[in-house]
């Protein structure tokens, strides 16, 4: 199902009723299975589409910036983001969406009569 399909249907049932929001929590990711709040068994990936929030996403970017205080004798300092190196000219790549992990609680919307989810995004586990 395309996207656009998916928010078609999303508008159409919105028209007669309100949209309502559904929980679950990932119960695997590989492959992805998620179990929605109440239900003893989860569902499988083919019930799920992943907002672009949920899917993992990297960026490269330069690694330039400006340090005016001192860290130790020398001076220098280190940080840890993935690929840093002491050229600052080697662009560094930085996790934006890091990827689904069990556990995570996610909101979702339903539609098709609930046959089938959007998942926006992860919320705050309170567990």
């Amino acid at each position: 199902m395309s996207v656009e399909t998916m928010i078609g249907a999303i508008r159409s049932a919105n028209k007669t009723r309100p949209a309502s929001v559904t929980y679950g929590t990932i119960a695997s990711v590989d492959p992805l299975s998620i179990r929605i709040d109440g239900d003893q068994e989860p569902l499988p990936a083919q019930f799920f589409h992943l907002g672009q929030m949920l899917q993992p996403m990297r960026v490269r970017m330069p690694h330039t910036h400006t340090y005016t205080g001192m860290t130790g004798e020398s001076g220098m300092h280190s940080h840890a983001y993935t690929g840093a190196t002491d050229n600052p000219d080697v662009p560094v790549t930085v996790e934006i969406f890091p990827p689904l992990a069990a556990g995570d609680v996610v909101m979702m919307f339903p539609f098709n009569d609930s046959q089938l989810f959007y998942v926006a995004e992860r919320v705050e586990n309170d567990t």
